[in-house]
């Protein structure tokens, strides 16, 4: 009767609702989540993923800059990044914080690195090498994505769909980048 006051039950029902193809229904229960929780960074990175995914670079920024001040995460930093950069804006400054948060080559700072272009595509294939085949799997794919990315802002989308469809085929499915692999797919021509 109170009606739902958790913001993880609205992650999960915007997460049901993208994965149907209702965006803007995922946007409606994020926005949910959000108001019960403002500082709910899953929500934000959540929505800043639609946000991007949907060309709105600017409230994808926000989302991640948010959802950064208060996790700190690389990856907020490197989609914050991404989001900056499809804006033409500059984003050394976030990737040198984000680096200076990370281990020196704990990753993913070899994507932060790759990203501000102190780090070519092998380099940062080859950091994505691990003892542990399950840990390289998955940062092969991230590694595969965040390269596509970087090739997709240089359009360069021909070099970028190989790496896009190794990371569609490669990556765990619950990966945000097996995602966003596909969603980049379905743009090119």
């Amino acid at each position: 009767a109170g009606g739902m006051r958790n913001a993880g039950i609205h992650r999960a029902r915007a997460q049901i609702l993208r994965s149907k193809g209702d965006d803007a229904g995922a946007m409606a229960e994020l926005g949910r989540a959000l108001q019960i929780d403002p500082r709910d960074s899953a929500a934000l990175r959540a929505r800043g993923r639609q946000h991007f995914h949907s060309g709105r670079f600017e409230a994808a920024e926000q989302d991640f800059a948010a959802a950064y001040a208060i996790t700190a995460s690389g990856f907020e930093v490197i989609w914050l990044a991404l989001a900056r950069m499809n804006r033409g804006l500059e984003a050394s400054g976030a990737l040198t914080d984000g680096l200076a948060k990370q281990k020196e080559r704990e990753w993913p700072a070899p994507v932060m690195l790759h990203l501000s272009g102190s780090m070519d595509r092998e380099a940062l294939l080859a950091a994505a090498a691990h003892a542990d085949p399950e840990k390289q799997r998955s940062q092969v794919c991230e590694a595969r994505f965040y390269a596509a990315q970087r090739l997709l802002l240089e359009r360069r989308a021909p070099e970028a769909r190989p790496l896009l469809e190794a990371a569609a085929k490669e990556c765990p499915s619950n990966y945000v980048e097996y995602e966003a692999a596909k969603v980049e797919l379905a743009k090119l021509p």
